[in-house]
């Protein structure tokens, strides 16, 4: 689409992680600046009014709408069992039945 694409490099990130509410924090917080982030290049897209972008951003949405259901749904879990994550694993392979 003629977009210069910069990478830049990841030295690494510093996330401490101590319960399973660390995880459940990280994992939603995660989900939402990616929701965040691709409402921005849906808005932009439309700005400078290139409908394929726009289109291809709103498809992603829909499927963001699922990753952020599985996160808050895990947060949520998490939150009630607290730091028994044993619990928490145990509770997702009951639902699967």
């Amino acid at each position: 689409m003629g977009a210069d694409v910069k990478i830049p490099q990841v030295d690494g990130c510093e996330i401490s992680i101590g319960t399973i509410l660390d995880i459940a924090t990280v994992y939603l917080n995660r989900e939402i600046l990616t929701t965040e982030s691709l409402d921005e290049i849906k808005k932009l897209s439309i700005e400078v009014g290139n409908p394929v972008v726009e289109e291809k951003i709103r498809y992603m949405i829909s499927l963001q709408q699922k990753e952020y259901e599985e996160a808050t749904d895990f947060s949520d879990k998490a939150d009630i069992l607290g730091s028994d994550w044993k619990a928490v694993l145990l509770w997702d392979a009951s639902l699967e039945d």
